[in-house]
């Protein structure tokens, strides 16, 4: 309808209306209301040279404009008799087209004071105090004038809650991390709270997973075959296949050597020293010149040993349940821990200073070498044997398997209970092995009635995917080859015994050797650079095997090295 129709219009009464504007240059022309509450130009100002000077304007209905001028400021004042302004012509009468030196305070000095009864409320202008508190103004409150462009409101469903909500769902958090190539719960910071309780039940078969963690599962490991593709080329696989040897490069007697699945005799350390238990004696095999030394003899049979972290040190696990620690350079026994219940330690771990054992009655006793009274913490969940006991590189995980066929993994601040328990074996977990370069990643292997690898994301709980090797698997070893990248090698017992290398995670074959021993093998152990594997069987025989190459983190000088490559496939003695 036009501004000049004859129809009746209300007329609302208002207090009188009253602006004031500051600032340094003067407007070459000014607006103000007319009738129909339009703001328009009725006349111009004229700028004399000498200043402005005090004057009042007046219009048909009263309005009045009056303009007073000092040195330093410009005083406009506005007496609107019918003041029904919309926002808009508010905002216009104050926008001055020379006023190039002119201030936020300037722009935001004014504020309204009227209120329509007969419309719905336009958009108010904000003070300056309203939005100077803020590094990022609200654009829907201020001006055109300090925006870069208009922006629209947003739209009702966009709410920061619905955001916030979505973010404690575990399916979405989850599903977000594996998009992004980041790990669910990584820490960056070693001083934490405790962790949050675990999502399943502890002891939830894996069987019965969830219908969000079944689809997480699926979605993760098309996601990881995506990024490292699905398979491996024929061409890569048959090269890769070609590189398997046929014969050790070395093989060592072994006479005494226990034939027990569940023990741990053999330990490779970082200085190239191969450590190994032949009945109640240990000797260490120098890889760098060949030498072999004995370094105990020990009252009982020895079931486990491990190198310290730091590799001066060897603890040695008895059948009668007591730890010896030896220093190797010096010979000498620097300690004796004993424990009450004077049953074997299979398996033992290093996580800095603490030694971490498990025992034939379930237990496992986590202890601090340095102090007298060593145990400071028990991990309780296992009903038989622990057979496997493997502690996270970053020392803040441990993952145990037992002769109960359980899969346990612990938190290190938390280990009152297992933050997963899982059920998926059938026979005794004794192999397990982290991945080197995806800290979440669990691999284990079961016993002779269960034959399968299953890989574990720690973080989650969830199983990403399986592998039948027809065989009982009695340790898993994480290794490189060029051009097909990360592996993993599985070492069995009954009935092939033999070795066999997958890639990940794609999960082909990538090679075997076919009986590599004449009887089980019982445990394997990598060289430092991890490209030598070394397998011990009950047929007495410590072999080696060129199995990867080196992986591009790791320095050549590490490399192992004989004494003389004329004996490299001769048969040797360690005793």
């Amino acid at each position: 309808m036009s501004s000049h129709s004859k129809s009746p219009k209300k007329i609302v009464k208002t207090p009188k209306y009253h602006r004031s504007v500051f600032g340094n240059t003067s407007p070459s022309n000014s607006i103000f209301a007319g009738s129909n509450g339009i703001l328009s130009p009725n006349f111009n100002v004229v700028n004399s040279k000498s200043g402005w000077n005090s004057s009042n304007l007046f219009k048909k209905d009263g309005s009045k404009l009056s303009i007073n001028k000092s040195k330093d400021r410009t005083s406009i004042s506005i007496t609107a008799k019918h003041s029904s302004l919309a926002l808009a012509s508010k905002s216009a009468s104050l926008a001055s087209t020379s006023s190039k030196n002119r201030t936020l305070g300037d722009l935001f000095n004014e504020r309204s004071e009227n209120k329509k009864d007969d419309e719905p409320r336009k958009l108010r202008r904000t003070n300056t105090s309203e939005l100077m508190d803020r590094f990022i103004p609200n654009r829907q409150t201020t001006s055109g004038k300090l925006s870069i462009e208009k922006t629209k409101s947003l739209p009702s469903f966009a709410m920061p809650l619905d955001h916030i909500e979505n973010q404690k769902n575990e399916f979405y958090q989850n599903s977000v991390a594996e998009a992004c190539g980041l790990e669910v719960g990584q820490r960056i910071l070693k001083f934490q709270p405790l962790p949050p309780d675990s999502k399943h039940n502890s002891t939830q078969n894996s069987t019965t997973e969830t219908t969000d963690s079944k689809h997480l599962r699926r979605v993760s490991s098309f996601n990881s075959n995506f990024r490292s593709r699905s398979y491996i080329s024929t061409n890569a696989a048959q090269a890769r296949i070609k590189k398997i040897p046929l014969c050790p490069e070395k093989v060592l007697d072994a006479p005494g050597l226990v034939d027990d699945f569940y023990l741990h005799l053999i330990a490779w350390s970082n200085d190239n020293l191969l450590a190994i238990a032949l009945d109640k004696s240990v000797y260490i095999w120098n890889a760098n010149d060949g030498s072999v030394n004995l370094i105990t003899e020990c009252e009982t049979i020895i079931t486990s040993i491990k190198w310290s972290p730091d590799d001066y040190y060897l603890s040695i696990g008895l059948n009668s349940g007591i730890i010896e620690i030896w220093d190797i350079e010096k010979k000498s026994k620097i300690r004796t821990m004993k424990f009450n219940n004077f049953l074997r330690i299979a398996a033992q771990s290093w996580n800095n200073f603490n030694l971490t054992i498990g025992m034939k009655n379930g237990e496992i006793l986590n202890n601090d070498v340095r102090i007298s009274n060593h145990l400071i913490d028990k991990f309780l969940n296992h009903s038989s044997e622990v057979c496997g006991l493997s502690w996270r590189s970053d020392g803040l995980q441990l993952a145990s398997g037992g002769n109960d066929n359980l899969v346990n993994i612990w938190d290190y601040r938390k280990s009152c209970s297992p933050i997963f328990t899982k059920t998926a074996h059938n026979a005794a977990v004794k192999a397990l092995a982290w991945c080197p370069n995806q800290l979440s990643l669990l691999a284990t292997g079961g016993g002779s009635a269960c034959k399968k690898i299953h890989f574990w994301n720690s973080n989650t709980g969830i199983r990403i995917n399986s592998i039948d090797c027809e065989s009982q698997i009695s340790s898993l070893k994480w290794g490189y080859s060029n051009g097909i990248g990360q592996e993993i090698v599985s070492t069995h017992g009954f009935p092939n015994n033999e070795i066999s290398v997958y890639s990940y995670p794609s999960l082909q074959k990538t090679g075997v050797i076919m009986e590599a021993h004449e009887n089980r093998i019982l445990n394997s152990e990598l060289s430092p650079n991890g490209t030598i594997l070394a397998t011990i069987s009950s047929d007495e025989n410590l072999k080696f095997w060129k199995l990867f190459d080196t992986p591009p983190e790791v320095s050549t000088d590490a490399m192992l090295t004989t004494a003389d490559s004329k004996n490299l496939g001769k048969v040797m003695t360690i005793r």
